[in-house]
């Protein structure tokens, strides 16, 4: 197929402009609350929550090593132990702030842990 102005949209292309899409984008830093930091469960949890959503989610550690959120090596590979403090980044359209909320929680809930 030969690109055309016309076939950019089939073509799977957007214009910059496009009026209709509306980017969003949180951050937030909070601490690790439950006893054992993000292990195997707690990182199973988060990247199976994100994964539910088309936003882009990256987690910080307080060295400042940025890992996927919907990667469950990439966060147990953050060492967040308890009290450790973590940058949650989400950026997408439509359902960013959902995400933002269910993540969020999850974290200060301690991921479901006593």
């Amino acid at each position: 197929m030969k690109y055309t102005r016309e076939n950019r949209a089939e073509r799977g292309y957007t214009s910059q402009n496009n009026a209709s899409v509306e980017l969003h984008n949180f951050e937030k830093e909070l601490e690790i609350v439950n006893r054992y930091g993000i292990h195997l469960r707690p990182a199973g949890l988060f990247a199976k929550a994100a994964l539910k959503y088309e936003s882009d989610v990256s987690v910080t550690n307080y060295e400042g090593v940025e890992v996927s959120g919907k990667s469950i090596t990439g966060l147990i590979a953050l060492g967040a132990v308890q009290g450790t403090k973590i940058k949650i980044r989400i950026s997408g359209n439509g359902d960013a702030e959902a995400c933002r909320d269910e993540l969020v929680d999850l974290v200060l809930s301690g991921f479901g842990e006593k």
